[in-house]
C-alpha cells in the first residue's frame, strides 16, 4: 500500500520500469506493422462498447463500496473520539483541585 502523498519518479521506474519497456516495445511493434499495412485490425464495435459499459458498472460499484467502507470507518472513528472526549470531561469533573 502506498501511503505517501507523492511518488518519487525513480521509485516509479524501479517498480514498473520493466513493464513500461516491454509494453512500449509491444505497442510500438503493433503500430509499425499497422502503419506499413502488414496486417489490418478489424474489430466490431458492439462487443467493445458492451465490455466498456460492463467495466464502467463494475468500477462504479467498487467505488461505491469503497466509499461506504470509508464512511463507516469515519463514523466509528468519530464515535471513538466523542466517547474519549466524554470520558475525559467526566474524569475532569471528578478531579478536584485542593486550595
Amino acid at each position: 500500500m502506498i501511503v505517501s502523498k507523492g511518488i518519487n519518479p525513480i521509485k516509479l521506474l524501479k517498480w514498473s520500469g520493466h513493464n513500461i519497456v516491454w509494453l512500449s516495445a509491444f505497442v510500438g511493434t503493433i503500430a509499425v506493422l499497422y502503419n506499413y499495412q502488414i496486417f489490418t485490425i478489424t474489430l466490431p464495435w458492439l462487443p467493445i462498447s458492451i465490455i466498456g459499459t460492463l467495466v464502467a458498472f463494475y468500477v462504479g460499484f467498487k467505488n461505491s463500496q469503497a466509499y461506504e467502507r470509508m464512511w463507516e470507518a469515519r463514523k466509528i472513528w468519530g464515535g471513538i473520539v466523542n466517547d474519549s472526549r466524554t470520558w475525559g470531561m467526566m474524569v475532569d469533573g471528578f478531579i478536584t483541585k485542593s486550595k
